[in-house]
């Protein structure tokens, strides 16, 4: 039997070939990852996604604080432009139209 015309060793091999990179990068990705969250706690105290929920408050500080004002918090939530609300609800600032307790902790802090 010749190897080079055996369709079934070909494609095992390459199929092989293909999971043994899929699962090089995994690890990569992985390493890298964790090394550099390490090294960010390290160098700040804080965590990655800790010191992005911050710069988002920061940087929204005037919204939010107008929020805080208003009488109904869910009307000057939706009274934001979408891209806004967006971002605050996908960085955990707002969910279900109101402001988080972290969120709210952290302004009382600033």
């Amino acid at each position: 039997m010749q190897h080079n015309r055996d369709p079934g060793l070909k494609q095992a091999e390459s199929s092989r070939e293909v999971i043994r990179c899929e699962k090089r990068k995994r690890l990569m990705v992985e390493k890298v990852h964790a090394k550099q969250n390490e090294r960010f706690l390290q160098m700040t105290g804080m965590t990655l996604e800790e010191r992005t929920f911050c710069n988002m408050i920061d940087f929204y500080k005037y919204e939010l604080m107008e929020i805080m004002k208003a009488e109904d918090q869910n009307a000057a939530i939706r009274a934001l432009p979408k891209n806004t609300r967006r971002t605050l609800t996908h960085s955990g600032i707002v969910k279900d139209w109101r402001i988080t307790a972290g969120a709210r902790k952290y302004l009382a802090n600033v």
